[in-house]
């Protein structure tokens, strides 16, 4: 049995897609690290580990660049990833992000919700939609749903900051003027799908660099899909699935011309998608995909 793992069984174990995968490899030099007697990269455990660690790092506000710095200079084995950061000299993004981080949850947990839309606002004025979501917003909506809060109190926790995290995306949406694109993007959820804010944060993601997107939001019934590739013959749609879902939330044949499919989130299962279908499970790797395909 060959050693290591190939790129799509990399990129399901570390939660990064394939094409980020190749992007951190041909532009820093993080990732495979051996080959298959048939010339093939492999990923072997190490080569797992600084991923998971790169791709933490960025969560954290890290760019991706001193994150891959950070990893292979060697330092993140032995210390953790605020102080591997310090070492290097690019600990103030990471402290001010989990400090904001801290701050967001506190007040969501004390039911502040002025105090939590302070730290959002100041956030997406100086990092946009996409870092915001990615160090700030998925986080704090992760941890209030794992901490040991009773309940009631997190219930109505996690209420309050979804609320204020879609005001924040809607209102970065309005600010940004859009210009009409040679392809209609739809943005949707799998029939079985009532989580959107992943997909506002892709639309407000794709707003600050002028792009529009239509959304359907939660639930879109296959029937809708249908009816817009019948109507119309370019089109990128992006379908996301958070809670697993099998590849029939797809219609239509993904390999027609002028039809980009995109599924993603983690509820996708990747080995089950055409090939033709590209998957992400990362906000930036998304909107890359989609200015990809308008620019094709």
């Amino acid at each position: 049995m060959e050693p290591g793992l190939p790129i799509s069984a990399a990129a399901r174990e570390v939660g990064v897609d394939a094409g980020t995968l190749r992007a951190w490899q041909r532009r820093y030099g993080l990732g495979a690290s051996v080959r298959s007697p048939g010339g093939h990269r492999r990923y072997i455990a190490v080569d797992l580990d600084q991923i998971r660690a790169v791709r933490d790092l960025v969560a954290a506000g890290i760019s991706t660049a001193d994150a891959a710095r950070a990893v292979l200079s060697g330092e993140l084995p032995d210390h953790g990833l605020a102080e591997a950061a310090a070492r290097l000299g690019i600990s103030d993004g990471l402290d001010d992000v989990n400090a904001e981080l801290d701050r967001l949850c506190r007040a969501a947990l004390d039911l502040d919700g002025p105090s939590a839309t302070a730290v959002l606002q100041a956030s997406m004025t100086r990092r946009g939609s996409c870092q915001t979501w990615e160090s700030l917003m998925a986080p704090a909506l992760r941890r209030i749903d794992s901490c040991d809060a009773s309940r009631p109190q997190r219930v109505i926790s996690e209420h309050l900051i979804s609320h204020l995290v879609a005001g924040a995306l809607i209102q970065q949406l309005s600010r940004r003027p859009v210009v009409s694109a040679p392809r209609r993007v739809l943005l949707a959820c799998a029939p079985n799908e009532q989580h959107t804010l992943p997909l506002l944060a892709l639309a407000a993601t794709l707003a600050e660099t002028g792009i529009g997107a239509s959304m359907f939001g939660a639930r879109t019934p296959r029937s809708a899909l249908r009816h817009a590739i019948s109507a119309d013959d370019q089109l990128i749609i992006v379908v996301l699935a958070v809670q697993a879902v099998d590849a029939g939330g797809l219609v239509g044949d993904p390999r027609r011309p002028g039809l980009t499919w995109i599924a993603a989130g983690p509820g996708w299962t990747h080995d089950q998608l055409p090939e033709s279908v590209a998957y992400v499970n990362e906000l930036s790797t998304a909107v890359h995909l989609i200015r990809t395909a308008l620019d094709d």
